[in-house]
């Protein structure tokens, strides 16, 4: 609830054209949305520890690679 309160909206699409981290993704969902940067980088500039990635009911490490078409829930 607190990234749809800090993003303005329901959710956000990045493009992921071919194989790419999970960590790699979320870096770049916050660029193309700053308001939700505080919330998902931390103070380096790094991809926050303590956010949970889910595929599905799968929960992700930030290592994890995806796939073109991949849909992501973030907490």
């Amino acid at each position: 609830a607190q990234l749809r309160l800090f993003a303005g909206r329901a959710g956000d699409e990045v493009d992921v054209p071919g194989p790419e981290s999970v960590a790699s993704v979320l870096a770049r969902a916050a660029d193309l949305n700053p308001a939700i940067a505080p919330l998902v980088l931390d103070g380096a500039g790094g991809v926050r520890r303590s956010l949970l990635v889910f595929r599905g009911e799968d929960q992700l490490r930030l290592d994890a690679v995806l796939e073109a078409g991949c849909e992501l829930a973030l907490m």
